[in-house]
């Protein structure tokens, strides 16, 4: 009996689609900045409003470290500029290991920021 309603579907759907929809998601999302969710949240709301969808709307919520959304405290928004991360060697050799600019997932989202002169520490892995 579902396979009836299957047909139907089959006609409405299709995994190219999803994939260049879900693709153009992330290539905001991979940020992790309130400016690149926007900007995800605008796509979004323009592709349902391209399929028929009537009434979308892009809801507002104040990301001011104070505002409690259900049990949830909403947090200070704020996006970072650069970061990177370099191991810097006994012999003053500096090696980049991962920097946000190239590679925008090495600067999670709520990161702390460091103090402007960076932080030094020591090997404390052995």
């Amino acid at each position: 009996m579902y396979w009836k309603y299957l047909k139907i579907i089959e006609k409405e759907i299709s995994g190219s689609k999803a994939w260049n929809y879900s693709r153009s998601i992330h290539n905001y999302d991979k940020f992790f900045s309130f400016k690149h969710m926007k900007k995800s949240a605008c796509y979004v709301a323009r592709k349902l409003k391209e399929v028929g969808c009537q009434e979308v709307e892009i809801l507002k919520c104040p990301a001011d470290g104070r505002t409690i959304i259900g049990d949830y405290i909403m947090d200070q928004a704020w996006d970072a500029e650069e970061g990177f991360l370099e191991l810097i060697y006994p012999n003053g050799k500096r090696e980049r290991i991962a920097d946000y600019k190239k590679i925008p997932q090495n600067l999670q989202m709520y990161s702390p920021p460091t103090p402007p002169q960076g932080i030094v520490t020591e090997d404390s892995l052995c």
